[in-house]
């Protein structure tokens, strides 16, 4: 997986970034599925090169959501936009 860029506000804790005003993720990836740990309250939208794939309602304590959803493994750009207020913890694919 290659570097991700942030976007926006976001405030780095020791384990996680939290989410502020325009926070967003943009990822180029070569995988089938794409995951992030996130917690908190709120909600995530993921789009994959240009085209709407996931939107996440987001309650709770640290859990892995999937983000993107594949059927094969395949080349692209992600960009998942996170509520102000939302923690992320990891971004894992497979």
């Amino acid at each position: 997986m290659n570097p991700v860029s942030l976007g926006g506000t976001w405030t780095a804790g020791d384990s996680y970034f939290t989410a502020g005003h325009g926070a967003t993720l943009l990822l180029h990836f070569n995988a089938k599925d794409v995951y992030l740990v996130l917690a908190g309250h709120g909600t995530v939208t993921a789009t994959a090169d240009g085209r709407p794939a996931m939107v996440i309602h987001i309650a709770g304590t640290p859990n892995q959501h999937s983000v993107l959803t594949g059927t094969s493994q395949h080349t692209g750009q992600l960009t998942i936009t996170l509520s102000p207020g939302l923690q992320a913890y990891d971004l894992t694919s497979g």
